[in-house]
């Protein structure tokens, strides 16, 4: 099965377990009961790298550098940040 295929299901097993679960006043499967799909794969990869961080910086980055390949269909993706003057700043991009 192809990758875009891959994902696809694993975005509609997402939504059908959260919905049901809404419908049943239940809690989500932790794994929407099945394997982890490719999506649920980045996530954790994601928490992981995110938990190793040493710094903010290095959280924005991982944020940044992991968005595209979780919104494959993002043209640009940025990351913008109130600073204590409450002027917005964009902190990391990537095109």
């Amino acid at each position: 099965m192809d990758s875009e295929s891959s994902w696809a299901r694993d975005r509609a097993r997402f939504v059908e377990d959260a919905h049901s679960a809404w419908e049943e006043h239940r809690e989500p499967l932790p794994d929407h009961g099945y394997r982890l799909g490719p999506l649920a794969m980045q996530f954790a990869t994601l928490t992981y790298a995110l938990l190793d961080a040493n710094t903010v910086g290095e959280v924005f980055d991982q944020i940044v550098e992991t968005a595209p390949r979780v919104l494959p269909g993002a043209d640009v993706v940025s990351l913008s940040v109130r600073e204590a003057d409450g002027v917005l700043r964009d902190r990391k991009s990537v095109v």
